[in-house]
């Protein structure tokens, strides 16, 4: 098929060919443009807090989660959170961070809250959760954001046998189960039907600092019965194992980060 144009009594003929290829060139390089092409997705976590008198010295925050929402990254595309009180879109993106540009202020100081604030665009990191608050002086919302890629995982078993605890338990290594955990920085988790509680405190791309609830014994070859240790690092490349600091029998939790 082809297109004939006269111009000045000549005949200029051109393959509609070219200009199809072209039309469909634009569209792949659109279509191109629009998937995700990154390994990790944004999150954003919703919770509200109340009290005015507590502002200027930071507010207190009733860290009940209402959602989680996990977000492909699309460049200049508009998302919002399910309760759709947070609107923002995605400008910039590198191997770690990415800014987001939000349709209202928000305060994001570490203690307070800026009541006077214009900033709408902010770096959300992999590593740590970037806190957006409103500002608002007798209640609002907390958005904390972070880039996510991996997941804690929890194994558990258990042991007895109190005459070994000074030369390692011996541990009945019967899997009762394996609980994986996304990677929310100060989230209240629970395994083993609420036995083992803990939050996760600190992030980084090789490892993750927990806090559990109870103390627990790190020792690889004895268990200390009178550890007072409830901070722990977990890693990629090996098990982090926590066991109850007990004489007569016990629980063994075994901790990885997995992607």
């Amino acid at each position: 098929m082809y297109v004939i144009l006269k111009i000045e009594g000549g005949i200029i003929v051109k393959k509609i060919l070219w200009v199809v290829l072209l039309i469909i060139l634009g569209v792949l390089i659109i279509v191109g443009c629009s998937n995700n092409e990154y390994d990790y997705k944004l999150q954003v976590r919703e919770s509200g807090w109340s009290g005015w008198a507590e502002v200027d010295k930071g507010a207190s925050e009733n860290k009940t989660e209402n959602d989680i929402n996990k977000f492909d990254i699309v460049l200049e595309k508009e998302y919002s959170t399910n309760s759709g009180k947070f609107v923002f879109k995605i400008t910039e993106t590198d191997d770690d961070s990415i800014t987001i540009e939000t349709d209202e202020p928000y305060s994001d100081n570490d203690e307070g809250i800026n009541l006077r604030t214009d900033k709408t665009k902010f770096k959300v990191y992999s590593d740590k959760e970037t806190k957006l608050k409103t500002p608002t002086m007798d209640g609002g919302y907390i958005y904390y954001l972070m880039l996510v890629d991996s997941k804690l995982q929890v194994r558990e078993s258990g042991w007895s046998g109190w005459a070994e605890v000074d030369k390692g338990a011996s541990e009945n290594k019967t899997e009762n189960g394996i609980t994986k955990f996304d990677i929310v920085l100060g989230k209240k988790y629970s395994a083993d039907s609420d036995k083992f509680v803990f939050k996760i405190t600190e992030a980084n791309d090789s490892s993750i600092t927990i806090e559990t609830k109870e103390p627990y014994s790190d020792n690889e070859n004895s268990v200390d019965l009178n550890t007072k240790k409830k901070n722990f690092k977990v890693y990629f490349d090996k098990e982090t194992e926590l066991t109850t600091p007990t004489m007569d029998a016990g629980d063994v939790y075994y901790l990885m980060l997995v992607k």
